[in-house]
């Protein structure tokens, strides 16, 4: 990980040190440290917002607002994370 030289510019990310085979698994990621809609759907709160609220459904709506809340929930899992952005 780091920071590395794309095009003339500065990106972070991962980069790989040798090739990677088709459909070789480069890292695996448990589903409860995804954000999604899903977890959006069964949150409690969201949950029900999300199901009243047409303008969430495109996706980056619902993802917005739900980071927009966890971001100012102190005791959220996603704070730090969020706040690192």
């Amino acid at each position: 990980t780091g920071l590395f030289d794309l095009e003339g510019h500065k990106v972070r990310g991962l980069m790989a040190k040798g090739d990677i085979a088709l459909g070789e698994k480069v890292f695996l990621m448990p589903s409860n440290l995804l954000l999604n809609l899903g977890m959006i759907r069964s949150d409690p709160v969201m949950g029900k917002v999300y199901n009243e609220t047409n303008a969430m459904h495109d996706g980056l709506g619902g993802l917005a607002v739900y980071l927009m809340r966890e971001s100012m929930n102190k005791s959220s899992f996603w704070r730090p994370y969020i706040c690192s952005l």
